[in-house]
């Protein structure tokens, strides 16, 4: 094994004042999207420190000044939001455009405690919304989108509106339902998740071990879906393999499930709620039987919110609905970063520094378009 290393850095802040430079340097520093004169790889600290290790803000400033460096909580939070707003501004219309042109994705939503912004509160009060995660395999992005006060179908409509997806994998939540019926003259395909279905399998088999051959249903269903996605197979032949190994499965399940709803009282609640998520969505559970897009476990989309749901346990309390705009594209920078192998801190230097430099090409730096190291490559000293 390597032995760890440790390494330092040092940041340069804001070229302005600086001894000994030349006098119109100062009075014109360069500056981030023509407005604050914050050094790119200052910013990438911070937003590193914020959002790839959700850090809190407070805690940035003290290692500040351990550092030698004096800046107040309310300087540094209007530049960062500052160059948060560029990137989103610059990247997000290039992220939305290559997730359009997607034929399949998945989706899910989470929570985020956003401050209340009535007029006259003498104390804080923050309010339950919700951000919507859309995870592009073929183009290997994830993108947040948060809109305030909806949990509703419409913040995702934009995406899926004139957009080559044709099928898409959620939970059972309503809004998924209720894009498909907005969208019915752009053909899409609902899939469910078996991964959230198991869940509520196995928390009932835990009291009931009557659901015993269901558990083994199961388990030979996500065996025979391992074995197809590792046969690297066209759309049509995963389907022919589906209906050949999956399908008698998912008619034994089905069958099972309806014996234990129509058994009334015979079993208990956990059993006959997995029966009742389960059959009321056949349609959304089938689908990845005729679609060979479709994949059946939303896994991906869901480890893609771990570092808001991280956030939520140390800072993740936004001071205003602009505040969570900003958080959720940050925080789909850092999972589609991590999703291409890249250093999250060096990305953001890299961009911003392009941006600074006067490059527009915006689709040609995201995470899945720019040419960075991936994460422990090993570069030669010369």
């Amino acid at each position: 094994m390597d032995k760890p290393s440790t390494h330092s850095k040092i940041f340069t802040v804001v070229r302005c004042n600086v001894p000994g430079e030349d006098p119109m340097f100062s009075r014109y520093p360069s500056r981030l999207f023509g407005k604050i004169p914050v050094d790119p790889v200052f910013a990438s600290f911070c937003m590193e420190m914020k959002f790839g290790y959700n850090i809190p803000e407070s805690r940035v400033i003290e290692m500040l000044e351990k550092a030698g460096c004096n800046i107040s909580q309310p300087t540094l939070n209007r530049w960062m939001h500052a160059v948060m707003e560029g990137l989103k501004e610059a990247l997000m219309p290039a992220m939305e455009k290559a997730i359009k042109e997607s034929r399949f994705t998945h989706n899910d939503e989470t929570r985020i405690l956003v401050r209340s912004q009535k007029k006259g509160e003498s104390n804080p009060t923050y309010t339950t919304e919700y951000i919507h995660g859309i995870l592009s395999p073929e183009s290997n992005l994830f993108l947040m989108l948060y809109k305030e006060g909806s949990r509703s179908h419409e913040v995702q409509m934009d995406i899926f509106r004139e957009s080559n997806i044709i099928a898409f994998l959620a939970d059972r939540c309503p809004l998924y339902t209720a894009l498909v019926t907005a969208l019915n003259c752009h053909p899409l395909i609902r899939g469910a998740c078996w991964v959230h279905f198991r869940r509520y399998l196995l928390s009932a088999y835990l009291h009931d071990k009557r659901l015993e051959p269901m558990v083994h249903l199961i388990a030979r269903l996500f065996a025979a879906e391992r074995i197809i996605s590792g046969m690297n197979l066209t759309e049509i032949q995963r389907i022919r393999e589906r209906q050949r190994m999956c399908r008698p499965l998912v008619d034994a399940m089905f069958s099972f499930m309806e014996k234990v709803r129509d058994s009334g009282n015979e079993y208990g609640v956990l059993a006959r709620r997995a029966a009742d998520y389960l059959l009321d969505d056949m349609e959304g559970f089938s689908a990845f039987l005729d679609c060979g897009l479709l994949e059946i476990g939303n896994n991906a989309v869901e480890r893609c919110f771990r570092s808001i749901a991280k956030g939520r346990e140390v800072w993740l309390k936004c001071g205003s609905h602009v505040a969570a705009e900003h958080t959720a594209f940050m925080f789909s920078l850092v999972e589609s970063c991590r999703m291409n192998d890249l250093d999250f801190g060096l990305y953001i230097e890299t961009v911003l520094t392009k941006i600074q430099e006067g490059d527009t090409d915006y689709a040609g730096m995201l995470p899945n378009q720019i040419d960075l190291p991936k994460k422990g490559a090993k570069t030669l000293a010369a």
